[in-house]
């Protein structure tokens, strides 16, 4: 392709102007720890089920009386084990049996190959608590719980008791700030696919959005996105003031020109770059979120052309906010599994599928009883992770019981809805991948503001979830 490091690097000097206005809030943070230098290649890839995952929908229990509970606590919204709806799990590494419904058999696959685990009832916590804890008063919980915008920011942040006009930098973002960002090859670590977010922001870095060609929505519609108007309106003042025409003083309009050059010519960097990637033989469904995956793969496999050593990735899959019509809504799924079975294919492609790791986030899950056709706003939920580092073939964490017993030690928020409290809190998620990618366990506190509270006294982190071996 006709590109080189010297050109990528001497155009990139618009890299964090291209996707914000500059980091105008301000956070205390570490400077930049210079014993990081890594000699191996990573990558973190996170993906964001925005609206609400209802994920007791995706990992289903299947032992006849789990699954008995399950049905007659989710009634019309059940899938039903008698007419195959349901795609049973291995059970290698667990006494319980779980599914999958029958529309994603490639996660079923990933699983049973080992390749692929679920992180059980997950989500924002201050501290652990059962239904006795949550209803005192005394201690704290996350600040408003089922808000779409604070719980997406609570997710991005790893900061629970932080009001949503300040939730401005994410833990992707502070582990760029504390690894330099750059590292050897002055270009940015976290590239987004889905616009600018929150998760890969730090207190002095910007992820770089890289424009998908299989995204048909320009540049300026990407900050049009209704998760953070704060930052879209900032962005449209910001490209008001580089305007040359604003600025009456020559010197001021040089400088302004300047500047917007240098990010039109970094574009045009990033362009040249993901235009240029060779192909893959691994086959992707035409679908834009899954050629997000191919794109995010293609970038990957040629980390050693810009010398990248560690990445993350960003990449928003929306519409799961599924009041009504679960069942038909939450089809799409069958994208999910066979985009993500592509994306691993991809990767053992290029050989690569040891180096990464693919995590999921969604705003919160659901409740667990029925509205009449589907689910609402609700707080704990499963996610996912994928690739060669992981711990197959597990459900991790505390699956809970399908049932709303008002007992003060259940983990039921609401018990006429069926709400559980997370049993596995993001620091505990967060901090074994962090870790894995490369963070020193002593600068936990650093990304994760709270993770003290789970720690135990014995020990320097929070007990391992088992993502990673």
């Amino acid at each position: 392709m006709n590109f080189n490091r010297r050109t990528f690097l001497q155009t990139s000097v618009g890299a964090g102007l291209l996707t914000a206005a500059g980091p105008w809030w301000t956070s205390t943070l570490a400077a930049p720890k210079t014993q990081y230098d890594f000699e191996d290649y990573r990558a973190l890839v996170c993906v964001l089920f925005a609206g609400g995952m209802d994920s007791f929908n995706l990992l289903i229990p299947y032992d006849n009386d789990e699954y008995d509970a399950y049905k007659d606590l989710r009634s019309d919204l059940a899938y039903l084990k008698n007419d195959d709806q349901l795609l049973e799990l291995s059970r290698y590494h667990t006494d319980r049996r779980f599914a999958v419904p029958w529309i994603a058999p490639e996660l079923r696959d990933l699983f049973n190959a080992g390749e692929l685990s679920f992180i059980a009832n997950v989500g924002p916590l201050v501290k652990h608590m059962n239904r006795e804890q949550f209803l005192d008063v005394s201690l704290d919980k996350p600040l408003n719980l089922e808000s779409h915008s604070d719980q997406i920011a609570q997710w991005q942040s790893a900061s629970s008791l932080l009001p949503l006009a300040q939730q401005n930098v994410g833990w992707l973002g502070k582990i760029a700030d504390r690894f330099g960002n750059t590292l050897p090859n002055d270009l940015n670590m976290n590239w987004s696919l889905s616009g600018n977010n929150q998760a890969q922001t730090g207190t002095s870095t910007t992820p770089l959005v890289v424009m998908d060609p299989h995204n048909d929505r320009g540049f300026e519609e990407l900050w049009e996105e209704n998760w953070y108007p704060q930052k879209a309106s900032a962005h449209r003042d910001y490209e008001r003031r580089i305007n040359p025409e604003h600025y009456e003083n020559l010197l001021q309009q040089a400088y302004i020109s300047k500047l917007k050059a240098a990010m039109r010519d970094n574009e045009r960097a990033v362009e040249d770059f993901t235009d240029g990637l060779e192909g893959l033989d691994t086959e992707f469904d035409d679908h834009p979120w899954a050629l997000s995956l191919k794109r995010i793969a293609q970038v990957i496999s040629a980390h050693s052309t810009i010398d990248a050593r560690r990445q993350t990735f960003f990449v928003n899959m929306g519409g799961w906010d599924h009041h009504e019509d679960l069942h038909e809504n939450f089809e799409q799924i069958q994208t999910v599994s066979r985009a993500f079975k592509s994306f691993r294919d991809a990767l053992d492609e290029v050989d690569l599928l040891d180096n990464v790791v693919l995590f999921t986030t969604s705003d919160f899950g659901r409740t667990l009883t029925s509205n009449g056709g589907g689910s609402d706003h609700g707080w704990g939920g499963n996610a996912m992770v994928l690739g060669g580092p992981i711990r197959g073939e597990r459900v991790l964490g505390t699956y809970p019981e399908m049932s709303l017993d008002n007992k003060p030690e259940s983990q039921l928020s609401n018990t006429d809805r069926g709400n559980f409290i997370p049993t596995t809190s993001l620091e505990e998620y967060f901090s074994e991948l962090a870790i894995w990618f490369g963070l020193d366990v002593e600068d936990l506190e650093l990304i994760l503001p709270n993770v003290q509270n789970f720690i135990p006294e014995d020990s320097d982190r929070p007990e391992k979830v088992g993502i990673v071996a």
